[in-house]
């Protein structure tokens, strides 16, 4: 296994992983990534993501930005200012540890860089909640996303 900025040639197989992603969120009565708003990227979202591929599968992914708007608009973060802002974070095959392994890298390199995380996720989302609480991410608060509606804040 190893990480690696995506490629052109993965929007694809990436959005094949965010159906499912989608789908997997439906089946355990989640309200988050439902039609119209399920992920769904381009050429150009792939310079900003990370994947954990192996051989040619991508197992997991996550979207990287140094700046996020709806971020922007609250006052209650306590890390660095400069932060790294991790969204769209999916994996394939749920239990096996590839959103963690995928997560606990993007932390890798924030801490590198000096930075804090930001991610946000839907508060029935008691599995991603869990996995974020596991690697030390700290419940922040309630966040308004801009035509997405309401998450969970949380930082590392």
């Amino acid at each position: 296994m190893e990480f690696r900025q995506a490629k052109p040639e993965d929007v694809a197989s990436l959005n094949t992983l965010y159906q499912e992603g989608s789908l997997y969120l439906k089946a355990h009565g989640i309200d988050q990534w439902q039609p119209p708003l399920t992920p769904q990227v381009d050429e150009h979202d792939t310079l900003h993501m990370i994947v954990l591929v192996e051989g040619t599968a991508i197992l997991a992914a996550a979207m990287l930005s140094d700046y996020d708007a709806d971020y922007e608009r609250y006052d209650f973060w306590q890390g660095n200012a400069d932060y790294m802002a991790v969204h769209k974070v999916v994996a394939d095959s749920k239990g096996k540890g590839y959103g963690k392994k995928l997560l606990e890298h993007i932390l890798d390199m924030a801490k590198a860089q000096q930075k804090s995380v930001r991610i946000d996720t839907h508060s029935d989302n008691v599995t991603m909640r869990g996995l974020l609480g596991a690697i030390g991410f700290k419940t922040r608060g309630p966040i308004e996303l801009e035509g997405i509606g309401p998450r969970i804040a949380l930082e590392k």
